[in-house]
């Protein structure tokens, strides 16, 4: 949760579902990153992620294994967006 803390992610625990459990992701404004962390519940090891940058992105960015989603976070910039904005996207807040 380091990593996506660091980022302002703001990670909290979802509910257990099966032999998994999520940490969301869900950053300030509307056009924040957001997504979630999978990690299995026994031995909480990180399964996979998606991570969706802002409201205005093409696709989700998936990642397997504990490596890769390190890298995916880290790629991850923070929002400049304010809460309550309403700018078109997230190139917008930026400026």
């Amino acid at each position: 949760m380091g990593v996506a803390e660091a980022k302002g992610l703001r990670p909290t625990w979802g509910r257990p579902h099966g032999q998994t459990r999520s940490i969301l992701l869900n950053a300030l404004g509307s056009h924040g990153t957001f997504g979630s962390i999978v990690i299995g519940r026994t031995r909480e090891k990180v399964l996979r992620a998606e991570v969706i940058h802002g409201n205005n992105a093409k696709r989700p960015c998936r990642a397997k294994g504990s490596n890769a989603v390190r890298v995916l976070l880290n790629g991850v910039s923070r929002s400049t967006c304010k809460p309550g904005g309403n700018a078109p996207s997230s190139a917008a807040c930026r400026r």
